[in-house]
């Protein structure tokens, strides 16, 4: 039987909840709220539940995942523009200055 407040103890409905959507962040609030735990002890509290329920660490990587890939067009396009306003203000400061 888990211990009431290790990491091996259930969670509250709500955070179960979250980790099936993929929010690790809202689960480990949620167990702070719930339980009054701190921080660290909440989130060992959410990992040892994803440990013991591999479906849920499935969710959570599936919801990464998707997230990725709808970023990483956004932060390609970012390289690029800094890339390009390197490379227009290197080439602004080699141009000479025009003579009146």
């Amino acid at each position: 039987m888990p211990s009431p407040n290790g990491p091996d103890a259930e969670l509250p409905p709500e955070a179960i909840a979250a980790l099936r959507q993929g929010l690790k962040l809202d689960a480990i609030k949620i167990v702070r709220a719930a339980t009054g735990l701190g921080l660290r002890e909440s989130k060992d509290r959410v990992d040892g539940y994803i440990r013991n329920h591999p479906d849920v660490g499935r969710a959570i990587d599936e919801v990464a995942a998707v997230a990725w890939q709808k970023t990483r067009p956004l932060l390609i396009g970012l390289g690029v523009l800094v890339l390009a306003a390197a490379i227009w203000f290197v080439l602004g400061q080699a141009a000479p200055a025009s003579a009146p």
